[in-house]
């Protein structure tokens, strides 16, 4: 239900007089997309299994021991996965920056 009403306005396209589109053209907003292009060439190195763990940690705001429940293993392998994945992700952003 929260996809289907999160991608209920993708089909309508905002304009560069909404204050939505101008804060495209500013300082920040140039920031925001090119980390938003960064994080979207990372996503091509990451397996189905390391994306539904970033989604269920940092969309859905699971606590590691519901994860974990889901799993089936401990709080304390999803944190290492966790920080594994992480570290890994900011050496590729370093990367992709450079």
């Amino acid at each position: 239900m929260r996809e289907a009403l999160a991608a209920g306005g993708c089909f309508t396209a905002d304009t560069l007089d909404d204050g939505i589109g101008s804060a495209a053209l500013t300082e920040d907003g140039y920031a925001r997309v090119d980390a938003w292009l960064t994080v979207r060439s990372l996503r091509t190195t990451l397996t189905d299994d390391e994306r539904r763990l970033l989604a269920w940690r940092f969309v859905d705001e699971l606590p590691q021991r519901e994860i974990a429940t889901r799993l089936g293993i401990s709080q304390m392998q999803v944190s290492r996965r966790l920080s594994t994945l992480l570290a890994r992700l900011r050496r590729e952003v370093g990367d992709v920056a450079a």
